[in-house]
C-alpha cells in the first residue's frame, strides 16, 4: 500500500514540470552558491594570514608606548566555518576593532578597496536560498497535492477517506523531502571536509540546522495543503498561497526587525556613552596633572611610587567606572537580543532566519563575544602600557599580543530555545493537519 502510494506521487512531481524546472535550478544554484562559500572562505583566510603579517611587521616600527597608545593595534573578527552555508545576516561582516588607550569600545566595519564588493544581498549563502525557494516550492506543492474534490472521492470508493488523505500527503511529502535531501546532504558532506576544519560542535550545529530547514519546508507543504482546503479549490488558491507565503518570508520578518529597531530606541547612544567616558577620563587627567605637579615641587618625593598611585586610582576608578558603562550597556543589548529570541519561536520564518544567522558567528551573539573579547584585550593593554611605559621604560617598543593572538574567532551559536521553536513548529503542523483532514472531508461530501 505504502508502495503504490509513493510511485503515484512519484509520478504526479515529476510529471509537473514546474516542480522539475525548479528543483533543477535549486539544485544547481545551491551548488554554486556552495561553491562560492568554499572560495570566499579560501579568501578570508588569506587576507587573515595578511592582516596577520601586517600587524607583526607595525608594531616595531612605533618610536615609543606613547604611540603604541594612540594607535594601537587591531583585531580581526572570523566567524565560524558556518558561515559558508549561513551567512545571510552578514551583522558582522568584514569587522575590525582597534584596541588602544582611548577607553572607546571600536567596532567597525570595512568597506574599502575589494572588500566593498564583498557585501552581498539577503539570502544568497545556501540555507537562505534553499529557504527562499525551497519554501515556495514546498507550497505549491503542497496546494497542488489534491487536485480536486472528483479524484479524493474517486479513490476514496477502494481505500477509505483516512487512507487516501494521510497516504498521500506523507507520500508527497517523502518524494519531496528526498528530492531536499541531495542539497542538504551535499552541504552535509562538505561540513565535514577538513579545509572547512568545522569543529564537532559545529557539526551538531551544522545538523541542527538542516534539520530546522527539513522542518521549515514541511511547515510550507501543509499550509499549502491547508490553504487548498481554506479556498475551496478555487482557481485563485495559488494565488493567495503566493500572497501568504510573501508575507511568512518577507514581510513578517522585517515587521519583527522594525520592532525589535524601535526597541532599541531606548537604549543610549553609543556618543552620549563615549561623552561621559570621555569627560571621566578628561577630569582625570586635569586632576593627575594637578597631583604630579604639586608633588614634583617638593622634595625627596619619590615620582616612581606616584605614578603609580596614579595607576592605580585610574584603573580602580576612572576605568572601573568606564567599564561598567560599557558592562550596562551590554547587559541592556543582552536582555533585548533575548527577547528578539523568544519572540522568534513563534513564528517559525523568523525563528529559522534567527537559528540561520546565530549558527554562523555572525549574530547579535557573535557581536556580544566579540565586544567582551575587545573590553578584555583593551583592560590587559592598558596595564601593560602602564608597566612599560611609567615603569620599565624600555627602549625597544614590545608588542602586547603574539602573531594570531589578534584575530577573534566567532563561536557557532545554537539557541537554548531551540527545542521550543521547533516543538510549536511541529505543534503548528500537527494542528494544521488535523484541520485539513476534516476540512478535505467536508469539502468531498459537498461535491
Amino acid at each position: 500500500m505504502i508502495l503504490e502510494f509513493l510511485r503515484y506521487e512519484a509520478g504526479r512531481v515529476l510529471g509537473d514540470r514546474r516542480i522539475v524546472g525548479v528543483g533543477l535550478f535549486i539544485m544547481l544554484l545551491t551548488a554554486l552558491l556552495a561553491a562560492t562559500g568554499m572560495r570566499n572562505h579560501a579568501a578570508f583566510q588569506l587576507e587573515k594570514q595578511s592582516f596577520i603579517e601586517y600587524e607583526r611587521q607595525r608594531i616595531p616600527q612605533y618610536v615609543n608606548y606613547a604611540q603604541y597608545a594612540a594607535l594601537g593595534f587591531r583585531v580581526l573578527f572570523e566567524a565560524s566555518p558556518l558561515a559558508v552555508f549561513t551567512e545571510s545576516g552578514r551583522l558582522l561582516a568584514n569587522v575590525e576593532s582597534n584596541v588602544d588607550m582611548s577607553e572607546l569600545i571600536q567596532i567597525f566595519n570595512v568597506h574599502k578597496g575589494r572588500k566593498l564588493f564583498a557585501v552581498k544581498g539577503y539570502f544568497s549563502d545556501v540555507f537562505g536560498f534553499l529557504f527562499v525557494a525551497g519554501t515556495l516550492l514546498m507550497i505549491y506543492s503542497g496546494a497542488m497535492t489534491f487536485s480536486s474534490r472528483a479524484s479524493i472521492a474517486l479513490r476514496m470508493q477502494f481505500l477509505g477517506y483516512s487512507r487516501v488523505f494521510w497516504g498521500t500527503l506523507l507520500s508527497r511529502f517523502a518524494i519531496l523531502s528526498a528530492f531536499f535531501g541531495v542539497p542538504i546532504c551535499g552541504i552535509y558532506a562538505l561540513g565535514a571536509c577538513k579545509d572547512i576544519g568545522m569543529t564537532a560542535t559545529e557539526m551538531r550545529h551544522l545538523s541542527a540546522n538542516c534539520l530546522l530547514l527539513w522542518g521549515i519546508l514541511g511547515f510550507f507543504f501543509i499550509l499549502g495543503v491547508m490553504l487548498r482546503g481554506v479556498f475551496r479549490f478555487q482557481r485563485n488558491n495559488l494565488l493567495w498561497s503566493f500572497l501568504i507565503w510573501f508575507a511568512l518570508v518577507f514581510l513578517l520578518p522585517e515587521l519583527v526587525m522594525e520592532y525589535v529597531y524601535l526597541r532599541s530606541r531606548h537604549l543610549p547612544s553609543n556618543d552620549s556613552l563615549n561623552f561621559l567616558k570621555l569627560r571621566a577620563v578628561l577630569e582625570n587627567e586635569a586632576r593627575a596633572e594637578d597631583h604630579l605637579r604639586n608633588m614634583r615641587s617638593l622634595d625627596d618625593v619619590d615620582m616612581n611610587a606616584v605614578l603609580r598611585d596614579q595607576v592605580n586610582f585610574f584603573m580602580k576608578n576612572v576605568h572601573l567606572l568606564n567599564r561598567n558603562i560599557e558592562l550596562d550597556m551590554t547587559r541592556r543589548v543582552h536582555r533585548l537580543i533575548r527577547e528578539y529570541e523568544r519572540f522568534s519561536v513563534l513564528i517559525p520564518t523568523q525563528f529559522y532566519l534567527f537559528v540561520n544567522r546565530e549558527i554562523s558567528g555572525l549574530g547579535y551573539c557573535g557581536y556580544l563575544d566579540f565586544k567582551r573579547h575587545i573590553m578584555h584585550l583593551q583592560e590587559g593593554f592598558m596595564h601593560f602600557f602602564f608597566q612599560q611605559h611609567y615603569f620599565h621604560r624600555a627602549d625597544e617598543v614590545k608588542p602586547f599580543i603574539r602573531p594570531g593572538e589578534n584575530v577573534f574567532r566567532s563561536r557557532s551559536y545554537l539557541t537554548p530555545v531551540f527545542g521550543w521553536g521547533v516543538s510549536l513548529m511541529i505543534l503548528y503542523m500537527v494542528m494544521m493537519c488535523a484541520w485539513s483532514q476534516r476540512r478535505y472531508y467536508y469539502l468531498v461530501k459537498e461535491a
